[in-house]
């Protein structure tokens, strides 16, 4: 690690610039908020509930419970592959979408290009994703 404290002097790192922006993830509120108005899809390696809501800026957030990923490294793998999903396809995510992905316990047999294919898939049955 730098001695700033950023990863950019570690191989294999490319700094910032892959980060997923901190204004993209949801609060709690919002979480309950999406649960309450949204609509919730199924896929093979997780569950998507969306909320369209226009007059927001859109935003994201990732759940892998103990009970589905009963292993810490699990439960990493999964949001890591949920988060990395969304991250190389929120241009393509409507302004205004509020996403919550459910990770399923099937998403640590999937590889990443499986879960961002998947991904794009349920958005467009959602009804969040621009062409």
């Amino acid at each position: 690690m730098a001695q700033d404290g950023s990863s950019a002097a570690l191989p294999g790192h490319a700094g910032t610039g892959h980060r997923l922006p901190r204004e993209c993830r949801l609060t709690s509120p919002a979480f309950r908020e999406v649960f309450d108005g949204g609509v919730s899809f199924a896929s093979r390696s997780f569950a998507l509930w969306a909320l369209k809501a226009p007059d927001r800026k859109g935003g994201f957030g990732v759940i892998a419970s103990k009970r589905t990923f009963h292993d810490a490294h699990q439960r990493n793998r999964a949001k890591r592959l949920m988060r990395e999903a969304y991250r190389t396809r929120r241009e393509r995510v409507a302004d205004g979408a509020l996403l919550v992905l459910i990770g399923r316990r099937r998403i640590l047999d999937a590889t990443s290009g499986d879960v961002c294919a998947e991904f794009e898939r349920t958005c467009r049955r959602a009804g969040v994703w621009v062409d």
